[in-house]
């Protein structure tokens, strides 16, 4: 059984005043799968339904893992363009506040190499934080600063 999965019995007895017994049984089931009593009883109306419930559920769970695999490619490319822009912004800046300087501009060169490097920092800063944040939200373990973890 999965994590999701869950069966519940709650069996209630009751005395009456006229000295009969009432119970009641309540059962629950909650799972990605009917449960096997039911998958039987599917069988028993139609011949191999629990066969195609079961390739279907499997089925839908190869779709899902493409899916999944399909957006970590895409998240990393776009990590990857994003660390790009952010290296040629970054250095587009510095050299721009290096020629300011040169040509006698010192206050606009830094303000040119500051904003550069502020707004660089910001955007690792937003990116690490999101990072904790998802995996804080899967119960992954949050890396360490300064910890060197080797997969």
């Amino acid at each position: 059984m999965g994590k999701s999965d869950k069966n519940v019995t709650k069996i209630a007895t009751e005395q009456n005043k006229d000295g009969t017994r009432a119970v009641v049984v309540h059962q629950e089931y909650r799972g990605l799968l009917p449960h096997p009593d039911e998958l039987r009883a599917y069988n028993e109306i139609v011949p191999d339904a629990a066969e195609r419930i079961l390739a279907m559920a499997e089925q839908q769970a190869a779709h899902r893992r493409s899916l999944e695999a399909t957006a970590i490619m895409e998240q990393l490319a776009q990590s990857r363009r994003g660390q790009v822009y952010a290296f040629i912004t970054s250095m587009t800046a510095l050299a721009v506040g290096g020629v300011l300087g040169y040509f006698g501009h010192d206050w606009l060169a830094g303000t040119f190499v500051t904003s550069g490097s502020v707004g660089l920092a910001s955007i690792f800063y937003s990116a690490k934080r999101q990072q904790r944040e998802d995996l804080e939200r899967k119960n992954l373990p949050v890396p360490q600063q300064g910890s060197s973890e080797k997969s």
